[in-house]
């Protein structure tokens, strides 16, 4: 299992500027002929101690285990902010 890309990513306004919150389309992929699109939410918190804290909200049920789908999100997400491709 593999995240493909996430398509259509777009910022939701939030009150705190340590947290930043982000909707989009997570395309994964199962196996070489099986790529699936999800809506997912997801949120990025600086914190003063840890860095960068990821959270994963699936709002489509995968067709795949739940922890592998949010560890891999969590590893692409952390990518591109790193890189600044998020919004």
């Amino acid at each position: 299992m593999e995240v493909v890309e996430i398509r259509n990513i777009v910022r939701k306004d939030t009150a705190v500027f340590y947290r930043r919150a982000f909707i989009g389309d997570a395309v994964l992929a199962y196996a070489a002929d099986n790529t699936q699109s999800r809506r997912i939410e997801f949120v990025l918190e600086h914190t003063a101690t840890s860095g960068v804290l990821v959270e994963i909200t699936l709002l489509d049920t995968p067709d795949y285990p739940l922890i592998p789908v949010v560890e891999e999100l969590k590893k692409h997400v952390t990518a591109l902010d790193r890189g600044g491709k998020l919004p």
